[in-house]
């Protein structure tokens, strides 16, 4: 593109001043083009980095430059020409194209103007958003789980209370069993005598010395009449046995003992895991919340950098433009030298170009907000549940005998392991 600018300038110095079409267009097209890039830049102005955005400004500042040597140029053969020749119709010319020349600068200025207003805009919504979506706590906030007042004692009571009478059950019952069998040991022993009882032998038990018939008889009275005494007294034994196990139901008590088991276990568990609740909730909160106003005024501070670089950039160009159009004004002065004197001279404000945003910055103060007090000492009223000293405070100390922690946040090892050196493994 610049070649082709030293072409039109070149050609300017050829033709004196014959201001052809093709001339014109190549000064309309240089500052179409230098628009079109101005506003690519300022569209990927979010996205660039500090050193594009660096190179990008010089390059600016660099085409700025050349239009203005370029229309002084032009304003200087404008001036030679003028004077070589005194043609009206090349006057109307030249007033044509500085015309054209004015609209084409003109709505570079709408440009610049439209550039500042969406820096400020950006900057503007970054400041907008210094403490939107932020937490606000007070200084004695407690990040507390929906329903829980922070006082562990009626959670811990009742744990315990429920621990107390268990170990009592489990004597029970596991006495329970051991009267059963030792009843039943007994009702098998009596079992195998009652049984032994109905066994005859032989005839020989009532055997007698002689002949005899009556003696005998008595002796076979005698022999079935202590059986049968025998056989009554292990039978009312056994029954009296068998009433004493039936009455010895220890079913009822290892399952009242187990049922028992579930509910303090389940108290334990809500306590373990109110107390999860309460550290892991206090850690996130007392970590998200700073992050969220240092990161708000962090991207802040960014933008208002960004923007303030942005305009003075375009302040840059707009003085240029003014410049540039006061330099266009000289063309058709009557002392053409003395107005070129000025328009160099004159220092044009830019104050049109500015980013209210970035002017009301060293006003704004940094948003304060409170950290709660239990961000600094942390939780206090129990341990963390996977702490290495819980269960010692919480149970062991107080004669608890409990369950191993299974709240959400303790780290539960399932399984363990053991190694074995020298091990022989036969081949498959």
């Amino acid at each position: 593109m610049w070649r082709w600018m030293s072409a039109v300038l070149v050609a300017w110095r050829v033709t004196g001043a014959n201001l052809e079409a093709v001339q014109q267009d190549g000064i309309l097209k240089l500052l179409t083009a230098d628009t079109i890039s101005h506003g690519a830049s300022i569209t990927a102005h979010g996205n660039a980095s500090k050193t594009s955005k660096a190179n990008a400004s010089k390059a600016s500042k660099a085409k700025t430059t050349q239009m203005e040597d370029m229309v002084l140029l032009l304003a200087q053969q404008a001036k030679a020409a003028r004077e070589a020749s005194k043609n009206k119709a090349e006057d109307e010319e030249l007033e044509e194209m500085i015309e054209q020349l004015r609209q084409e600068l003109k709505r570079m200025q709408t440009e610049i103007n439209e550039a500042a207003n969406m820096s400020n805009a950006a900057c503007q919504a970054a400041y907008d958003n210094l403490t939107v979506g932020c937490p606000v706590y007070e200084n004695d906030t407690l990040f507390l789980p929906e329903g829980f007042d922070g006082n562990f004692t009626p959670l811990r009571e009742d744990h315990q209370s429920c621990r107390e009478t268990l170990p009592q059950k489990k004597q029970d019952f596991e006495s329970c069993h051991k009267i059963r069998a030792s009843l039943v040991a007994q009702e098998q022993v009596l079992l195998d005598s009652f049984r032994s009882v109905n066994v005859f032998q032989s005839p020989d038990e009532c055997l007698v010395t002689g002949t005899d018939v009556l003696a005998y008889l008595k002796a076979m009275r005698d022999h079935f009449g202590n059986k049968k005494m025998a056989w009554w007294a292990d039978y009312y034994k056994l029954e009296n046995v068998t009433k004493n196990i039936t009455q010895w139901n220890c079913t009822a008590m290892e399952v009242s003992y187990y049922d028992q088991m579930t509910a303090c276990e389940n108290k334990q568990e809500k306590l373990e895991q109110i107390a999860c609740e309460v550290h892991e909730r206090t850690n996130e909160s007392c970590t998200t919340m700073p992050a969220c106003f240092e990161g708000k005024w962090s991207t802040y501070l960014t933008e208002v950098r960004s923007a303030n670089s942005s305009i003075q950039d375009l302040k840059y160009e707009y003085r240029a433009i003014k410049r540039i159009l006061c330099l266009l004004d000289a063309f058709v002065a009557d002392d053409l030298d003395a107005k070129l004197e000025e328009c160099m001279n004159t220092r044009f404000s830019a104050s049109a170009v500015h980013s209210q945003c970035v002017d009301d910055h060293a006003n704004v103060p940094k948003p304060a907000y409170t950290i709660p007090g239990i961000c600094d000492t942390g939780v206090t009223a129990i341990l963390h549940p996977d702490h290495e000293n819980f269960n010692e405070t919480e149970y062991a100390s107080k004669g608890i005998h409990a369950s191993r922690c299974l709240a959400s946040c303790c780290t539960v090892d399932w399984y363990s392991w053991t190694l074995y050196g020298n091990v022989y493994v036969p081949a498959g």
